[in-house]
């Protein structure tokens, strides 16, 4: 059998990286909503350096670019935390093929992110609930009562709801979940009407895009005179009722699609420490005092020789 021989276009600046790593397995198998958001910066990033040459990139001056390109997106350090982590995972990629001999983002401090911390409170939710249309209702009571992404209750269709529980998989992490769904929840299901494929649908009874859902959604909330709390901050909140009602943190990873170790990392910033969960602590530890006190009589009656009854 004859091999044919194959002359692959020679990969020299950084717009021939981000192509092959876009035809890459690697990519491929990164997840839907991961894949959007990848496309997204990389554009931006092939308008900046597309034209650079990757033995440039991958040299110091590299390594100086990557600062500069930090500097200028300071006032966004979210944004730019995340561009300059796809930069690097390219990069990465690069070094795998042997495209480059260096990845300049690593050992690149990262800038200081004040972690988001607003929650919902129970006025806020019945305040919302109060002006809201009924597919705003719905979305909030899915929000909050399934501590999901808003791009994955976007996609939820009827058929992924049995009357007892939401089963999906996350766009983000494609981690499969099944969610108990709570009474009010439920109820809000089976009396809205089904007039598609998707739960949440527009006014024209088509699945919502996101930037029309956030219209909506803004308006709803500018209604209800709700000022700084968000539709993202549903999960945190959800969560967090969850840390008051003792829910330990592998039954949250169990609900928010989480890995245990993943879980674990981020409830800090997830789950926000309140009284009702320091007032749990107390009684928990309080309980656990009065075993100690028992097993303590049940220890001296034993050596006083008697019994804990006649102590």
């Amino acid at each position: 059998m004859q091999i044919r021989s194959i002359s692959p276009a020679p990969i020299v600046t950084f717009n021939d990286l981000v192509d092959e790593y876009l035809g890459s397995p690697s990519f491929a198998a990164r997840a839907s909503r991961t894949q959007g958001e990848y496309r997204k910066i990389l554009r931006k990033l092939v308008d900046l350096i597309g034209d650079m040459p990757l033995t440039k990139l991958g040299g110091e001056s590299g390594v100086e670019y990557v600062y500069a390109l930090q500097e200028a997106f300071r006032q966004h350090p979210r944004h730019c935390n995340h561009t300059l982590a796809v930069l690097s995972v390219v990069c990465s990629f690069g070094l795998r093929r042997r495209r480059m001999v260096l990845n300049p983002v690593i050992g690149v401090e990262r800038l200081a992110i004040q972690p988001r911390q607003a929650v919902w409170s129970h006025a806020d939710q019945h305040r919302f609930l109060a002006i809201a249309d009924q597919t705003m209702r719905l979305s909030l009571l899915l929000g909050l009562y399934t501590a999901q992404r808003q791009t994955d209750l976007l996609r939820l269709q009827w058929s992924q709801y049995d009357g007892h529980r939401i089963s999906l998989t996350q766009g983000k992490t494609a981690q499969a979940v099944s969610v108990l769904v709570m009474d009010r929840l439920r109820d809000a299901l089976d009396t809205h009407p089904r007039d598609g494929d998707h739960v949440l649908l527009n006014h024209r009874g088509e699945p919502f895009k996101q930037r029309r859902f956030e219209e909506r959604w803004t308006a709803a909330m500018a209604e209800a005179g709700l000022t700084g709390l968000r539709f993202q901050d549903l999960r945190r909140t959800a969560m967090t009722r969850m840390g008051e009602a003792s829910v330990t943190e592998v039954e949250m990873a169990a609900v928010s699609g989480h890995s245990i170790d993943r879980s674990r990392q981020i409830l800090q910033t997830y789950v926000i420490t309140t009284t009702p969960m320091a007032d749990t602590a107390i009684r928990k530890w309080a309980e656990y005092e009065k075993v100690l006190e028992k097993q303590g009589d049940a220890r001296r009656s034993v050596t006083a020789g008697t019994s804990p009854e006649q102590a």
